[in-house]
């Protein structure tokens, strides 16, 4: 009894010393994390265009950069805990990689603005008044970063008791049939959708925003399962390390950034390489070369073929059909327009893409005056929207906000169908001001750490099903580009599409102990 005893002290004294180690070597993975992103902050600050640092506008935006930067990396390793932030993001935990998108897309890339004013912010956003906007989203940030670490528990277990009912009790499969099913469907979808409605870019805008029926918003459920393809065909060869597992991937993740360029939408392709990299990574700490990759891979091809492309698919009259997209465009030579340079180089081109402070600056340099703050009450809409098919609801209001605020804030005429990105924290800015943002944050804060803390007792190192709703929230909640009212509208079709990735995984002879006692890779 005194051996036993003794043998139980020791382990409770050996998990609180990993514990102690776990945290203290968090502590340290902030300490560095934060310095090494102010640094890198200011040095590219100073390298961009050294001499505007002098000027008044340049102290602003290397101020905004270097705050909105720390504040993101910050957040992300608070929100890592005890896990570390390399862990955290490996394991698809939103919150981490929340911090890391604003750290980037409104922090790092707001370093573009020392270059001089935007021409597409028309004069009315300028280097020079991107302070205010910039208190915005960090108040915004902040905000759902102290709500994400103090989300009450009865949400937490909430969460976790909803995951477990998705779940169920059955085995888990990860076969290759698992995955050539997922992405028939998903392949299946894109065909119906290029036959009937067009695909990506190449559809018709105007029959968007006056849909009248629900078959949009099926086939984008089925759609997204081809990204839980790649996704689990990742940690299928992870697992297996096999060389049919690595046929299967290219071929699964290859086919869809193919299909994701033809589309033209760059983020279509970009979540492949995503979902590749953190299924792989599932089962140990995120690597880091796969990440610089998909970003150099973005930044110099994906994003230049991109922009090119959609000036060849525009015309006069609207745009190309996929079949007449695939006539008349010379492919090959859209890879010539990451030759050029200049204001027009790719780098550039990609960068001022990718910051997001001016979208918000635009809203509040425009509200309330000259345009009016919308009533608050519109963003309660969301989640009815959303669960309301439009077979039901004939009359459903279409989201349509980025079309909307084109007109509004970018004086665009109405003939132009273009989406404006209006970002969480423009959009709930629009509908009241900082006290609506900080609620809107608040509840979003609370929402993230709820599917971050969705465990159930499971892993996603031996149980893929855990990172399906995740990586389907990755693009939106980490680009932090779409408005509020339609992210909380997407959460029915995000959970549905989930739904059935989970529930055809959740059948066959290979358990989650079973691959667990392969080990990992």
């Amino acid at each position: 009894m005194s051996h036993d005893r003794d043998r139980r002290a020791r382990t409770a004294v050996t998990s609180q010393a990993n514990r102690g180690e776990r945290l203290v070597g968090g502590a340290a993975s902030a300490r560095g994390v934060t310095a090494a992103g102010v640094a890198l902050a200011v040095v590219l600050a100073w390298a961009l265009l050294p001499t505007s640092v002098t000027s008044p506008a340049g102290v602003q935006v290397t101020v905004v950069a270097v705050a909105l930067t720390s504040a993101g990396l910050i957040g992300a390793v608070g929100m890592s805990q005890e896990l570390g932030l390399r862990t955290a993001l490996a394991r698809l935990k939103l919150g981490p990689w929340m911090g890391v998108g604003f750290a980037v897309g409104f922090g790092l890339a707001t370093l573009v603005w020392l270059a001089g004013d935007i021409e597409g912010y028309q004069g009315i956003v300028t280097a020079s008044s991107l302070t205010p906007s910039a208190l915005v989203c960090g108040v915004g940030f902040a905000t759902l970063a102290l709500a994400y670490r103090w989300t009450p528990q009865v949400l937490r277990r909430c969460g976790s008791s909803f995951d477990r009912r998705l779940r169920g009790n059955g085995p888990l499969s990860t076969g290759a049939s698992v995955v050539w099913t997922l992405w028939a469907i998903a392949v299946l979808a894109q065909l119906i959708g290029a036959a009937t409605s067009g695909l990506g870019y190449l559809a018709d805008p105007r029959a968007e925003l006056s849909a009248s029926s629900s078959v949009g918003t099926v086939l984008t459920v089925f759609t997204s399962l081809g990204l839980l393809s790649s996704l689990l065909a990742a940690w299928r060869l992870a697992a297996t390390r096999t060389a049919g597992a690595a046929l299967l991937t290219v071929w699964v993740g290859g086919s869809q950034v193919v299909v994701g360029l033809f589309g033209g939408t760059k983020e279509s392709a970009v979540i492949q390489f995503v979902a590749l990299v953190i299924g792989y990574s599932a089962r140990g700490k995120l690597r880091v070369i796969p990440i610089v990759a998909t970003g150099l891979i973005t930044m110099f091809f994906v994003a230049p073929f991109v922009t090119a492309y959609r000036a060849e698919i525009a015309t006069s009259s609207g745009r190309l059909t996929p079949a007449q997209a695939l006539q008349s465009i010379d492919y090959g030579s859209l890879l010539d327009n990451g030759k050029t340079s200049g204001s027009q180089a790719p780098g550039n081109q990609f960068i001022q893409r990718l910051s997001r402070i001016g979208d918000v600056a635009m809203v509040v340099a425009q509200s309330p005056t000259p345009v009016p703050f919308a009533s608050p009450t519109d963003l309660l809409a969301g989640p009815v929207l959303g669960f309301i098919p439009r077979s039901l609801w004939p009359e459903k209001p279409v989201l349509d906000a980025g079309y909307q605020a084109n007109i509004v804030y970018y004086h665009a005429p109405p003939s132009v169908y273009s989406s404006a990105a209006l970002t969480p924290y423009g959009d709930l800015y629009r509908h009241g001001g900082v006290m609506v943002v900080i609620v809107g944050m608040l509840l979003l804060g609370f929402f993230v750490r709820v599917i971050d803390d969705r465990t159930g007792g499971r892993s996603a190192s031996v149980d893929p099903r855990m990172l399906f709703l995740p990586m389907l929230f990755f693009t939106t909640l980490v680009k932090q580009e779409t408005d509020y009212l339609s992210l909380a509208a997407s959460i029915v079709s995000i959970v549905a599409a989930a739904a059935i990735g989970v529930r055809l995984t959740s059948s066959g002879s290979l358990t989650s102990q079973e691959v667990g006692a392969r080990g990992r890779p």
